[in-house]
């Protein structure tokens, strides 16, 4: 009677453990917090590494006089702020690498054009030091030192994914469609993870 029941709780046991495996995500990393930084956001307020305490941010680097993959680039995050825009505990960053020119008065009328939302987007500037060494050395992402003759600043792509503690948990180009279900399944996994954020 024992070893039935028993055979029955380490099957059950089992089927847990290998569930909660199979549910880790393709593409999830684990990888040190963000920096301390403080940068300001197009409204004007102040905007550093504690207000991504609490919730999953889905972060990128651009800047508004782009004249190569920014609006393209832009285009396919709005694109996953749609499938995220009624999930409260997914906010966005969008961090311009031009902030000698991009000051906030830029951004809001970038905003503006594009039509992105201000509720749980966030757009930041700071200077092009400042910036760069963030993106460098925080989201492990390279940015040119100055701007080149055809006036491009070379960034990054990817789209990078926090956790409501403020760790790199992946990067993904989501100018490839097979990155956006991967994308999508890390974000899901960290709200999963973190009911209270």
């Amino acid at each position: 009677m024992r070893l039935p029941l028993l055979i029955a709780l380490f099957a059950a046991s089992f089927g847990v453990l290998l569930g909660a495996c199979q549910r880790t995500p393709d593409g999830l990393q684990d990888m040190p917090a963000v920096e301390a930084f403080a940068l300001t956001s197009s409204e004007g307020a102040a905007f550093t590494e504690a207000d991504l305490d609490g919730e999953v941010w889905i972060v990128n680097f651009f800047f508004t006089r782009c004249p190569t993959i920014c609006p393209r680039l832009m285009e396919s995050v709005s694109e996953v702020h749609q499938r995220w825009q009624g999930e409260a505990r997914v906010r966005f960053l969008s961090i311009t690498v031009d902030g000698d020119f991009d000051t906030p008065e830029v951004l809001r009328a970038y905003r503006e054009e594009l039509g992105l939302p201000s509720k749980n987007w966030v757009l930041a500037t700071g200077s092009r030091d400042k910036v760069r060494e963030l993106s460098e050395q925080s989201f492990l992402q390279a940015v040119a030192t100055q701007m080149d003759d055809s006036g491009d600043i070379l960034h990054s792509s990817r789209v990078l994914v926090l956790d409501p503690q403020r760790g790199l948990r992946g990067w993904f180009d989501v100018f490839a469609e097979e990155d956006h279900p991967r994308l999508d399944a890390v974000v899901q996994y960290l709200l999963d993870q973190n009911p209270d954020a």
